[in-house]
């Protein structure tokens, strides 16, 4: 089982010379400060960053290197959403921007397990991302 929250590098310039440590994910989800953010991703407005190949790319490489099926825990997008009027007197949150990071996912999911990735499930990290 495995989480995957962002998609951080290593700090370490070209040349050996060392960058300043970052200080993590800046939600303190990450214990490590040697590591950087991704400058190709796309980011939520909590910072958090967007990067499905980095899932797919996640679960090649845990499948290659212990050859155990994989179950993805927790995977989701958290964003501070607005009850808007849904017409018929109740209300609702509309979050395309949700959908389509779900549906982002699933599709490097469903690529990984064509890459022949074997993956248990998948479930949705739902506390603050729903």
């Amino acid at each position: 089982m495995f989480e995957l929250y962002s998609n951080l590098q290593n700090s370490w310039q070209k040349g050996g010379e060392e960058k300043p440590r970052s200080k993590g994910e800046p939600t303190g989800s990450n214990m490590t400060t040697n590591l950087k953010r991704n400058p190709y991703s796309k980011v939520t407005e909590w910072g958090w960053q967007i990067d499905p190949q980095g899932l797919r790319y996640t679960l090649n490489r845990l499948y290659a290197r212990y050859g155990k099926p994989l179950f993805i825990a927790e995977n989701g997008m958290g964003a501070n959403d607005q009850l808007v009027p849904d017409g018929k007197g109740s209300y609702t949150v509309e979050d395309d921007y949700r959908i389509k990071y779900m549906n982002d996912h699933l599709v490097q999911v469903s690529k990984a397990i064509h890459d022949g990735v074997d993956v248990m499930g998948y479930t949705v990290n739902a506390n603050l991302k729903l």
